[in-house]
């Protein structure tokens, strides 16, 4: 295989060069909440004072961001963008589109609906229920695409943008779709309804296509700057057992984008915690674009969480954690190291 040595260290200019693809993320980032209104300021976030963090991660709703149809609010992400520039920090994108977890409060805008996405209720392991688009359907699709091009027109050049996450397919931010509790098995009926048999494998199909549709779009749009999934299981595990639609997807995507070139799809783990599971699809097809988002904020454990994250068979190149978390004196010294070690790796490792 060709062997491409990545580059660290930060380009002095705001943008990069047409054709050539970034570096890829690499150290703790700043894990702020989804931001629904402009009273949420991102140039108060202490990180970019931290230096002890190398990144953040811009959250935001599509109902905020695209409040009437191809109308957009860039001021968020323009602050971003302009601080990380000026801190010397990298930086993330996530737009939500699903509904908030743990709450059937949509991060999508209403005229999506209005203008004729279908939605479709379903619900966590513990029940709560959450109201999506439709992920496979044409007037969803057409109207997130927009959304994806004009998101890459204005920032796939910013050079600290190191990161793209894609959404679209599940519940929330990650791929997690149909709930996994038999108890709202009617969620994974509901996806077989749509189909013309109603076959298990129509049935995952409907989800896999959409999913390798919507990372097309982001590839499209975004063709300088690394993006990825946070993978999940989407279909119960009493019908797919071993996770064969997430698995189908990455290998795809893996394919296309990764496979003798410069890495461009990646994958992450949104629910890491100390000795938790490691993320399967670095081991099973190679990927070295691979990262992890903390469960849940843990205080002075978190120190714990990220002595470990970087550490075979985690081999994990960045670490989101919540921005409590981040503050916590205890913790810096694991974060110090959980940077030095993955920007040796980055910077060391090299590409197919």
């Amino acid at each position: 295989m060709k062997k491409l040595l990545l580059i660290i260290g930060f380009i002095a200019s705001a943008a990069v060069a047409v054709g050539s693809v970034k570096n890829l993320p690499y150290g703790i980032f700043w894990l702020p909440a989804v931001a629904t209104s402009a009273s949420q300021d991102p140039t108060d976030w202490r990180a970019w004072k931290n230096g002890h963090v190398v990144g953040v991660v811009a959250r935001l709703s599509w109902e905020y961001l695209e409040p009437s149809e191809g109308q957009y609010n860039w001021a968020y992400l323009d602050a971003v963008n302009e601080s990380a520039q000026n801190a010397g920090i990298l930086w993330e994108i996530e737009i939500a589109c699903g509904a908030k977890d743990g709450a059937d409060t949509a991060f999508y805008p209403s005229w999506v609906v209005t203008d004729g996405a279908k939605t479709v209720t379903l619900h966590s392991n513990t029940g709560v229920p959450a109201t999506i688009c439709v992920p496979w359907d044409p007037v969803f699709q057409a109207k997130w695409q927009a959304l994806i091009r004009a998101l890459g027109a204005r920032y796939d050049t910013a050079e600290n943008l190191r990161a793209v996450q894609m959404t679209g397919v599940g519940r929330d931010g990650e791929c997690y779709f149909c709930s996994n509790n038999p108890k709202y098995i009617s969620d994974w009926e509901w996806v077989l309804s749509q189909t013309p048999d109603g076959t298990v494998a129509e049935g995952e199909q409907l989800w896999v296509n959409a999913a390798e549709t919507i990372a097309g779009y982001y590839a499209n749009a975004f063709s300088q700057t690394p993006f990825l999934y946070s993978t999940g299981a989407p279909m119960p595990r009493s019908v797919d057992r071993k996770n064969t639609a997430m698995s189908s997807v990455v290998s795809a995507l893996n394919t296309t984008y990764n496979v003798g070139h410069l890495w461009r799809f990646g994958t992450r783990s949104s629910g890491y915690h100390y000795n938790g599971t490691v993320d399967p699809w670095g081991a099973r097809y190679g990927i070295f674009f691979q990262g992890y988002q903390q469960n849940k904020p843990q205080k002075s454990g978190t120190a714990q969480e990220a002595s470990q994250a970087y550490q075979s068979p985690y081999n994990g190149l960045w670490f989101e954690v919540y921005a409590g978390d981040c503050m916590i004196d205890s913790n810096f010294s694991a974060f110090d190291t959980f940077n030095s070690k993955t920007a040796a790796m980055v910077g060391s490792s090299a590409y197919q």
